[in-house]
């Protein structure tokens, strides 16, 4: 998204050709947009509404322009984010413990997948540990199989994704080859 101090702007193309656009209405509409898939995966996920870590309140301004999912990057997002939930929420669908689960952070660190919860059983272990293996060999911008690891801020990527990263790239067979565990 570009930020353009004016909210009218006027592109000139060769004559007799103007264009003018709204920015407001275009932002607006995203806005919209955004709110509306947020309260859809809020309603089917209640998980991903964010709470206060220590009161356990949800926000009395909170207007569905994030969830906690936003903190998942992109790729592992698209990769294996929908099933991670649905699978997740099976099992706290027969656990009973849909209602009071909360997700506390989710992020990336050193280049797999961190998911933290107030409530962790062994069938949401299994599957978080499950998820954590296979973003570590997902692409972290596009989802895409990774075939290298770079360091210094370490995360997996792909070929394509790769070619716009500075620094050391590792193949991931060579990074992971003492791993016993990984998918």
């Amino acid at each position: 998204r570009v930020l353009i101090p004016s909210s009218l702007v006027r592109i000139q193309l060769p004559p007799p050709y103007i264009i003018n656009i709204n920015c407001e209405e275009i932002i607006m509409d995203d806005k919209e947009k955004l709110i509306n898939e947020n309260k859809e995966l809020c309603s089917k996920y209640p998980f991903l509404i964010p709470h206060n870590r220590f009161s356990d309140e949800v926000d009395l301004n909170y207007d569905y322009t994030y969830t906690e999912l936003d903190d998942m990057p992109e790729g592992w997002r698209k990769k294996f984010g929908m099933q991670m939930l649905d699978e997740l929420k099976q099992v706290l669908e027969e656990e009973n413990n849909l209602e009071e689960f909360r997700i506390l952070q989710i992020k990336e660190k050193y280049g797999s997948l961190r998911f933290y919860t107030n409530c962790c059983t062994e069938k949401i272990s299994k599957l978080i540990h499950k998820y954590e293996n296979i973003s570590s060999t997902t692409c972290i911008k596009c989802g895409e199989p990774a075939t290298v690891i770079s360091t210094g801020w370490i995360s997996p990527w792909c070929d394509e994704c790769s070619k716009n990263i500075h620094g050391e790239l590792i193949p991931v067979d060579v990074w992971f080859a003492d791993e016993e565990d990984l998918i």
